[in-house]
């Protein structure tokens, strides 16, 4: 089963906003990939000292896992999403983009293109 990685946008947003984000970006992958396994690279449950390297070298240490990574949203415009696909490019990770959002802000409606 292929496994995919998730780089979305976070910054700003509140875990309900990235937790329904992600359900539908999941939901538009099944639809273009089928039968898929998630990495949860959402760390809902992180340690309140924490910083933002913190999660990216976290969430690095999960893309090395991942046969797939899609990037989702306006990921070009945030740091920890631009290191992430470095890193996938670097490394010979299959990227796809779902960039096209639905007027209501979710994924839903989006269309991947290979690249």
């Amino acid at each position: 089963m292929k496994r995919v990685f998730i780089s979305q946008p976070m910054r700003g947003l509140t875990a309900e906003e990235i937790t329904s984000r992600r359900a539908a970006l999941i939901k538009a992958i099944r639809r273009d990939f089928g039968e898929i396994e998630i990495i949860d690279s959402h760390f809902k449950e992180a340690p309140a000292e924490w910083q933002r390297l913190d999660f990216l070298g976290e969430s690095i240490k999960l893309l090395g896992k991942a046969d797939l990574v899609v990037f989702a949203g306006d990921w070009a415009s945030f740091d920890g999403c631009n290191v992430e696909h470095f890193v996938a490019q670097r490394y010979d990770i299959p990227c796809d983009y779902y960039v096209e959002e639905c007027p209501c802000g979710c994924t839903a409606g989006m269309k991947g293109s290979k690249q």
